[in-house]
């Protein structure tokens, strides 16, 4: 039975800060849960784990609860999604492969920037804060970067809960960012109205097609031994991969801290 959900993640204030990303660190540690519920698309209701490393949670999306198993298996994370009458698995391997029952999903991005940026690579530690309201004043218009991503899923979107695509953006599409930033971007792109129009009108799609841009606003705080620089990030959603029929999207802001010592 399809359901519709009431459009709530647009309006959700979001104010998370991420823990430092230590160099040593491996960067496909991604929690697909955690990522949902520190974006305010999810809000956990039950938590538990077992002895043998089972992690159990029941976390709420746009209204629906959803029951989340996490296993370690021996590729990976295994994530057994129940939501409704649908239940659905999310594999993530320890190289960032997301399998969704058993099939790959694939990510193709292409990128196109106006300018080089100038955020300096040479970090010991990063975190990033966002939110709804800028931390620095704009105008934003700097280092524009543009990429437009087509996730295929290779499976109906029929198929699939919210719970499941949003777990499936959250871990794939921003895994080149912090954890933190990735989780914070769902709470703006209306992806719940996404969902709901896919299955109202496009049932049969198996694919997503996604854009997002990033700009600075080229006045980075370089005084100190920390280094801020501030950026405005927007994530639109299309109807096809010509990126012309604009379905929904939202904006967000974000500091990343950079300390060289």
């Amino acid at each position: 039975m399809k359901r519709f959900f009431s459009i709530i993640l647009s309006g959700i204030f979001v104010l998370s800060t991420v823990a430092p990303t230590f160099a040593s660190e491996p960067t496909n540690n991604i929690n697909m849960v955690e990522n949902m519920i520190n974006c305010g698309a999810s809000r956990l209701i039950n938590e538990s784990t077992e002895k043998s490393g089972v992690e159990n949670y029941t976390i709420e999306t746009a209204g629906v609860l959803a029951n989340i198993k996490k296993e370690p298996v021996s590729n990976g994370d295994l994530y057994t999604v129940h939501e409704g009458e649908l239940t659905n698995e999310i594999l993530i391997t320890p190289i960032g492969e997301i399998y969704l029952d058993g099939n790959l999903v694939t990510f193709s991005t292409t990128s196109q920037a106006t300018a080089t940026s100038d955020i300096t690579t040479r970090s010991y530690y990063e975190s990033w804060d966002y939110n709804d309201r800028a931390f620095a004043p704009g105008p934003y218009t700097s280092n524009e970067i543009t990429k437009k991503t087509t996730v295929r899923l290779e499976q109906k979107i029929s198929q699939l809960s919210l719970s499941v695509i949003a777990g499936i953006v959250a871990a794939g599409l921003f895994k080149d960012m912090s954890v933190g930033v990735a989780a914070g971007l769902l709470s703006y792109k209306g992806l719940a109205e996404y969902y709901d129009w896919l299955n109202a009108f496009d049932p049969e799609a198996s694919c997503l097609y996604i854009k997002k841009t990033t700009w600075t606003n080229g006045n980075p705080d370089l005084g100190s031994s920390t280094l801020k620089y501030y950026f405005k990030i927007t994530t639109e959603y299309y109807k096809d991969s010509k990126y012309k029929d604009y379905h929904s999207g939202g904006t967000i802001y974000a500091l990343q801290s950079i300390n060289n010592h």
